[in-house]
C-alpha cells in the first residue's frame, strides 16, 4: 500500500500511519487519481516515485513510459528518469552516457 522511509519521531510516524490507513497518497490512491486526471503530471510523477521508493523499478518504468506516451510533463525529466531506471535495472551505463552527451546543458 505504501512505504515509510527512514526514521520518524513517534508523532510523525503515527501521522504517517494514519495517512496510510486513510488511503491518502498511497499507490492505490495515486492510481485512482491518475486515472481520473490523466493529464496531471504531478500525480503520475508521485506514483512513479512511490514505486521507486519501494524498489519496484519495473513498475516505475511503466509509469514513466505512460507519461512519455501521454506526452505530459517535462520531457527532459521523463527521458532522464527512464534512462536512470533502465541503468538500475540493466546495470548498463550506455543510456546514461548517451543522455549526458545529448543534454550537455541539462
Amino acid at each position: 500500500i505504501d512505504r515509510i522511509i527512514g526514521y520518524l519521531p513517534p508523532d510523525k510516524f503515527l501521522s504517517e500511519i494514519q495517512r496510510v490507513q486513510r488511503g491518502e497518497n498511497t499507490i492505490p490512491d495515486l492510481i485512482n487519481r491518475a486515472t481520473e486526471n490523466p493529464d496531471d503530471f504531478n500525480i503520475w510523477k508521485s506514483l512513479a516515485q512511490k514505486y521507486e521508493d519501494r524498489g519496484d523499478l519495473p513498475s516505475a518504468v511503466e509509469v514513466w513510459e505512460s507519461i512519455a506516451e501521454a506526452n505530459i510533463g517535462d520531457k527532459a525529466l521523463v527521458n532522464y528518469k527512464l534512462v536512470e531506471l533502465y541503468y538500475h535495472i540493466n546495470k548498463d551505463v550506455s543510456g546514461l552516457e548517451k543522455f549526458v552527451t545529448n543534454n550537455l546543458d541539462s
